[in-house]
């Protein structure tokens, strides 16, 4: 592969604001946006692994201020210097292996993964910001005076698809173009400049003319609608649509006598196992704790970070149900939950699995949850991450897997630990970037991507597992209690064996599927013990508790 601009592979960029140094005294002076780039034709297990991101750049903000179009400008002649100036679609970039062998690689723009605020200063865009909040579509938008004017409008929380306008390339850099006509007048006198701003709003694009929406070479090889993307993981669990929905059930909860403390007594049962990944023992508990408690009855909103909602989320739901799933005023509010379950499952499901019928199955869990979160909730307005979801299909559709940045984060933490140990200086960009590079290309020197990389999970009982460790968050390795499904099986790890003939091998107790305890919760009863199985890379169980010694129920 890769041996020709016809061949060449599709290279993903991922964009995100950091701020290194101590989180109880953040110095804003280093807050700095960070670029780093992969390949789209590496598989899901691979793009999940941090080492697989290349630190492309860095760029202090108060830097990018002295920069005119800011950090679009930056964007800019990154993308450039790697597209265009490096030769790396026409000519290819010869990399010599250690083996001593040569070869020549051509990389062309595959997509760009940014979150909301990303994408607005990036492409230079209004977005959540104005009345326009998706670039990518052309009817779409937040202000309620335009959807009740009958000119095709709709909002953010509009279910059907065939009601929105996809817009094109074309259709938003005609927008652009007529932006800079705008100016030119502007500058001649000939419109205000309260005119010039009501036309940026009009058109949801800030007039950047150094930027990235304004580069020729850009528009061909970087087109802005088949290129850019929303984050999944940004939309939905970093302050995103899962956060906002679960404060509105535990406030409907409330209301129902059923307390901040109730789901704490829940949690913690001494019968609940947690994969070692996602932290056990305190961590969990604590995903209800007092302080989180006074929080919500302060503000009415629950927030926990990504991976804390990846863990609280389920139990949250396998509660409602126990308790109030009989409850009709719950209904709808519960039906819709399960929908946005069922879509952050799909969403998960897709980063393993290709194929169109995945983006199918997407398009169809997001419309389900939006026409019954719209029902559930009619005097609550949707967020534009609610619509931003509806472009996971076309991601899928593109790119043969959905790309999430939960991997980005991971890196975000790499960088911040090199960069704590620069002072602010001129070079500052610089010395953090050779840093980086040179820690990274020392581990991928030193590491064995054996274990990592390649599906092995073998046995006589189930068979050979399609499944890797990218279903989990850290990429940690297993350990004793934690559970991992194998086709129609959950294997429960007793402890681990090791010998040089075999390597490392683990010892399971095998659960058959048994019956659904609701649309969420299986239970699973043991039928077989000392299972002898091989482990390098497995689907995780995130969370399940015994209702006996031989019967376990499992949370989706």
């Amino acid at each position: 592969p890769c041996v020709d601009s016809h061949t060449a592979w599709q290279i993903i960029w991922y964009a995100d604001e950091i701020v290194p140094g101590n989180v109880l005294r953040l110095d804003h002076r280093r807050k700095c946006l960070c670029v780093y780039a992969s390949f789209a034709a590496f598989h899901s297990r691979h793009l999940a692994c941090a080492d697989l991101w290349l630190p492309l750049g860095i760029c202090r903000n108060f830097t990018s201020k002295k920069i005119c179009g800011g950090y679009s400008n930056y964007v800019k002649n990154v993308l450039r210097n790697v597209l265009a100036d490096s030769g790396a679609e026409d000519r290819g970039i010869r990399l010599t292996l250690h083996c001593g062998t040569a070869l020549r690689i051509h990389v062309k723009a595959g997509a760009a993964l940014v979150d909301g605020d990303a994408f607005r200063f990036v492409w230079s865009v209004k977005g959540s910001s104005g009345v326009l909040p998706c670039i990518l579509c052309r009817n779409v938008t937040t202000s309620p005076e335009l959807i009740g004017a009958g000119c095709g409008m709709v909002g953010v929380d509009e279910p059907l698809q065939r009601n929105i306008q996809v817009a094109s390339s074309a259709s938003i850099y005609m927008k652009a173009d007529q932006l800079a006509a705008l100016h030119a007048d502007r500058a001649c006198g000939r419109i205000s400049k309260e005119k010039f701003k009501e036309a940026e709003v009009c058109r949801g694009i800030v007039y950047r003319p150094d930027g990235v929406m304004y580069d020729d070479l850009l528009r061909n090889r970087f087109p802005i609608a088949e290129v850019a993307f929303y984050d999944s993981m940004h939309n939905m669990f970093a302050n995103g649509i899962v956060q906002a929905e679960t404060s509105l059930l535990l406030q409907r909860l409330h209301g129902h006598l059923y307390t901040f403390a109730d789901l704490r007594t829940f949690a913690g049962a001494s019968n609940w196992c947690v994969a070692s990944a996602f932290g056990r023992g305190a961590k969990f508990r604590g995903l209800f704790s007092l302080s989180r408690e006074t929080h919500f009855k302060n503000s009415h909103h629950y927030n926990p970070s990504a991976s804390d909602m990846l863990l609280s989320m389920p139990l949250i739901l396998h509660f409602a149900i126990t308790f109030v799933g009989r409850t009709p005023a719950m209904d709808l509010q519960l039906r819709s939950y399960r929908a946005l379950r069922d879509l952050v499952l799909i969403t998960n499901k897709a980063k393993l699995f290709q194929g169109a019928c995945v983006a199918d199955q997407l398009d169809a869990a997001v419309e389900k949850h939006l026409a019954l979160r719209r029902a559930a909730y009619p005097a609550t307005p949707c967020i534009p991450k609610h619509h931003f979801n509806r472009h996971l299909g076309r991601q899928v559709r593109k790119l043969g897997k959905a790309i999430d940045c939960f991997v980005g984060e991971r890196k975000n933490a790499a960088l911040r630990r090199v960069a704590n140990l620069v002072a602010n200086g001129r070079c500052w960009e610089r010395s953090v970037l050779f840093r980086a590079v040179g820690v990274q290309l020392h581990r991928l020197k030193t590491i064995d991507f054996s274990d990592k990389l390649h599906p092995k999970i073998s046995t006589s009982l189930c068979g050979t597992v399609r499944s890797s460790r990218s279903a989990t968050l850290r990429s940690m390795d297993l350990a004793e209690g934690d559970a991992i499904r194998a086709h129609t099986y959950v294997l429960v790890i007793r402890r681990f064996e090791f010998d040089d003939a075999n390597g490392l091998r683990v010892r399971c107790d095998a659960y058959e599927f048994r019956e659904q305890v609701n649309s969420h919760a299986a239970a699973w009863v043991r039928t077989l013990e000392s299972v002898l199985v091989k482990v390098k890379s497995f689907e995780l169980v995130v969370l399940y508790y015994r209702q006996s010694n031989s019967r376990i129920v499992v949370l989706d």
